[in-house]
């Protein structure tokens, strides 16, 4: 009996030996699986804050392309809320950078579990440093297969000039003269036959200084380039074609909801954002001219028909933070000297774009798109793009930039290229151009 005792007894110790090790080994597993577990959750709802936070910036740059001056949600905005997610907020804020048309965005990204917790479980950062493009690369770009034309007695000086194909300079009395400007000709699709035109300049016209950088094999002979004073870069695989500024048309024209007569700009004074003439009550296109008056533009317009400014004043409208479009379905005409095109109080400035129909041979080159005259001077601080045909400008004074299919120079005088450095209206404006995790 006393043996049998002795077993019982040990037996018991055994089992109770093992029971405690059971529980030692299952609260270690329990509590491994619950540091796991809040390691598991905390990652995700890290995961999650970050996700808040990028969608801020998202929302920033959405907001910063519709109003350049954008400056934050000024202070927590709620991006989803529930049971399960808990809440979820992000708060963005913008200073300006050390460049031109930068700024560096901070959005901060913030989960509360519960959603009715008084502080944030988790919190994550993003820095975005944004630019805002410029629409116009160069002062002056011919795209397509068109040459730039230096006609009459330009002098143009200190510009950012690019062709797709070459220059031809020709002038039979006073002379061209092309100082410190920035010329790049990429010849596109030359004909190797045709080598002594590929820059071809009189005897009266010269590059004095700045830079010529060419695609091909420069025959100075005909280049007229001071090598003295101009640096020439020849065979320079560095310059390639280069397409023209784009415009989305389809996402403009979206936005623009108003339909006017033709006359209402007449009679107002204001280019309105509006379809002119009305799409539903006249289907034939309006030629529409402003004459020597005032006119504010309210925002982008699209004219169905040419476009005639003569004598005129024209301003974006006071309160525009944002660069607007003129597009016409035309021709754009601007003969006189005294007409002014200035940009606004914000910096805001104007477009013009023509879609001029091509000939009846289907030559978009032929189209004389876009005219500007001015023999004694023109103020045009706006931009002039011609998408489908060329632009002559027969005049001087001051200009923004200017780009064609083919460009001709055909006046005499000093042209100034303006550096409208403008505020973007569109996604295209606005770009994001480093990104960090804070």
């Amino acid at each position: 009996m006393k043996y049998l005792k002795s077993q019982s007894g040990m037996l018991l110790t055994t089992v109770l030996l093992v029971g405690v090790s059971f529980t030692f080994i299952a609260l270690a597993v329990v509590q491994f699986s619950l540091v796991h577990y809040t390691s598991s959750r905390r990652s995700m709802v890290a995961l999650s804050a970050l996700s808040v936070a990028e969608a801020g910036g998202d929302n920033f740059m959405y907001n910063l392309n519709q109003d350049s001056n954008y400056s934050g949600t000024g202070g927590e905005f709620t991006f989803f809320s529930d049971s399960v997610k808990g809440k979820g907020t992000y708060e963005t804020t913008a200073t300006n950078g050390s460049l031109n048309n930068e700024k560096i965005i901070i959005s901060t990204g913030r989960v509360y579990l519960p959603a009715n917790a008084s502080r944030p479980l988790v919190t994550r950062k993003i820095k975005l440093i944004v630019r805002g493009s410029e629409p116009f690369s160069y002062a002056v770009q011919s795209g397509g297969n068109g040459p730039i034309y230096f006609y009459g007695s330009p002098n143009i000086d200190n510009a950012k000039i690019f062709t797709n194909k070459f220059i031809v300079m020709q002038n039979s009395g006073g002379g061209i003269s092309l100082t410190r400007d920035d010329i790049r000709a990429a010849d596109y699709d030359h004909d190797p036959s045709l080598s002594t035109w590929k820059c071809s300049i009189d005897g009266n016209s010269s590059i004095h200084s700045g830079t010529v950088s060419a695609a091909f094999n420069v025959n100075n002979a005909h280049c007229g380039i001071d090598t003295s004073g101009a640096t020439l870069s020849q065979n320079d695989a560095s310059v390639v074609p280069q397409p023209l500024p784009t415009v989305d048309k389809s996402s403009i024209l979206a936005g623009i909801s108003t339909n006017l007569a033709c006359t209402d700009i007449t009679s107002t004074l204001h280019l309105k954002q509006a379809n002119y003439p009305d799409q539903t009550g006249s289907p034939n296109p309006c030629n529409v001219s402003l004459g020597s008056n005032t006119y504010t533009v309210d925002d982008n317009v699209y004219i169905r028909g040419n476009l005639t400014i003569n004598k005129s004043t024209l301003v974006p409208a006071a309160t525009l933070t944002h660069d607007v479009y003129v597009i016409v379905d035309g021709t754009i005409n601007v003969p006189n000297n005294n007409t002014s095109i200035t940009t606004n109080a914000n910096g805001a400035a104007i477009t013009f774009v023509s879609y001029s129909p091509i000939d009846s041979n289907g030559d978009k080159n032929a189209a004389n798109a876009i005219e500007i005259g001015g023999s004694s001077g023109v103020s045009l601080g706006a931009r002039f793009l011609a998408l489908s045909g060329s632009l002559g400008h027969g005049g001087k004074g001051s200009i923004g930039p200017v780009a064609a299919l083919d460009i001709v120079f055909k006046g005499s005088g000093s042209i100034n290229f303006l550096q409208l450095t403008g505020v973007p209206t569109n996604s295209s404006g606005w770009y994001v151009q480093y990104y960090e995790q804070l």
